[in-house]
């Protein structure tokens, strides 16, 4: 049995107005880009910014590579049955596309984009399609060894950077109502379907994902800003060989 939780969201920001209102995606690429996946590690300890910035050798303990390895796998699999399905579908049109009642089914890891200047924020999204019901759902795969109760904070602002890169780079190009995320966990050995979390990108998620934008870029910058540190999270951390941060 997969078990869901929704963590609704009102107001809803509808997926036009937050294009609108995003900065316009620059013509030249800004010098400082950073992946979407990287500024999420934020959740995971907000000095993983410093380290981005001073460019640290990330050392992983072996547990930790075991788990990218059986995650990377699974994600393999996902996108052959992916390409399959997509196959199979006939090509969006023009017209299709700005039709938000019509569902769409995007490629596997879709190219987004976040500009907040002076940074240029580029993801891949795992998983993305439009429904029946205009919005459009935005679907992130995560391998785990358990059911979870709660999402990992880093995998929260990773789906709600998605939903906003997906609004500042296609606003244009297509109509819908909403944007939802949704944190598919599956277990690590077989790809099984374990649980999900789902909800609305809203006011609150905008919020937090621009506030944590603005720490993080603090720090990257090399800004004497003080943060709470999990010495927990230490232990496993990437950069914790010769970190001053560490707790």
């Amino acid at each position: 049995m997969i078990e869901k939780l929704s963590m609704a969201e009102y107001p809803p920001i509808t997926f036009k107005k937050l294009g609108r209102t995003l900065p316009k995606l620059p013509k030249k690429k800004p010098k400082k880009r950073i992946r979407i996946g990287d500024f999420a590690q934020f959740g995971y300890c907000p000095y993983t910014a410093w380290h981005l910035a001073k460019r640290t050798t990330p050392i992983f303990v072996p547990k930790v590579k075991e788990a990218q390895i059986a995650g990377k796998n699974i994600h393999n699999q996902l996108d052959v049955k992916h390409e399959e399905k997509m196959a199979e579908l006939p090509k969006a049109t023009e017209k299709t596309m700005q039709d938000r009642y019509k569902p769409l089914m995007f490629p596997r890891n879709l190219p987004v984009y976040l500009y907040h200047k002076p940074f240029l924020y580029v993801g891949l999204i795992d998983n993305a399609c439009r429904e029946k019901d205009g919005d459009i759902h935005i679907i992130e795969d995560k391998t785990t060894k358990r059911i979870m109760y709660w999402p990992w904070k880093d995998n929260l602002l990773q789906v709600k950077a998605y939903c906003a890169g997906m609004a500042n780079t296609y606003w244009r190009k297509f109509d819908a109502r909403y944007l939802r995320w949704h944190i598919r966990y599956r277990d690590r050995s077989s790809g099984e379907h374990l649980n999900d979390f789902e909800g609305m990108y809203g006011s609150t998620s905008h919020e937090d994902l621009f506030e944590s934008l603005g720490v993080f870029e603090a720090i990257y910058q090399g800004e004497d800003i003080s943060v709470e540190v999990n010495p927990k999270r230490c232990v496993v951390c990437k950069y914790a060989n010769g970190c001053s941060f560490k707790a």
